[in-house]
């Protein structure tokens, strides 16, 4: 590859690693927005050496896949956050914090992963990038140790990212690992765009 090709693809590199963060960042700030009962999140940067470290000691994990992207995104929360709903952690006696998470708790934070890749999905479909949408798996421990965020431009396009939503509940982080196939699936998602569907959510 001569230098000049290299160059435009880190570029597209780049452009397509700050258009989809900013997508992903929208998604997950509108179902937690709701489920936190809360209009004052912040959404901060999660710093460089953080990424690909464990974040807290329980996730969620989910994937969209389809054929020009595959991406995976964690949800990291920590049991109070679990137990209390996303109400403020002080609120949660001690004693539950040595347990194991009740099965409504786990249920409650899949849900959240659900609603912000379900929104993704959505987002994606409605602007020509067609992708399915995995069940969310519960993980308890330090799983990012065997994670790789590292940003790659040969032979497909990945890269890294991760943020932290702060509130009444703390920080809440949310990783993503992000595969593009071919110049067709990134001239596609470099269009795309954040529509704010003012849908109402439910949990089931």
């Amino acid at each position: 590859m001569d230098a000049s090709a290299l160059t435009a693809q880190l570029d597209t590199l780049s452009a397509l690693k700050a258009r989809m963060g900013a997508l992903y960042r929208e998604a997950a700030l509108s179902p937690l927005s709701h489920f936190a009962a809360s209009q004052q999140l912040a959404i901060k940067p999660l710093d460089a050496d953080r990424l690909g470290m464990p974040l807290a000691d329980n996730m969620v994990l989910m994937s969209l896949s389809g054929p020009d992207l595959q991406l995976l995104f964690k949800l990291h929360f920590t049991h109070a956050q679990a137990h209390s709903r996303l109400s403020p952690p002080q609120a949660v006696e001690a004693s539950l914090l040595c347990q194991p998470l009740p099965q409504k708790s786990i249920d409650y934070m899949k849900e959240i992963a659900n609603q912000i890749c379900g929104l993704l999905c959505r987002q994606f479909v409605n602007q020509g990038v067609f992708v399915g949408l995995s069940v969310p798996l519960y993980v308890r421990g330090y799983y990012d140790i065997y994670a790789d965020y590292t940003d790659k431009n040969t032979p497909l396009l990945k890269f890294g990212d991760g943020w932290t939503l702060e509130g009444p509940f703390g920080e809440l982080a949310c990783s993503t690992y992000t595969e593009i196939t071919g110049d067709a699936g990134a001239a596609s998602l470099l269009n795309i765009t954040f529509n704010d569907e003012n849908d109402d959510i439910e949990f089931l």
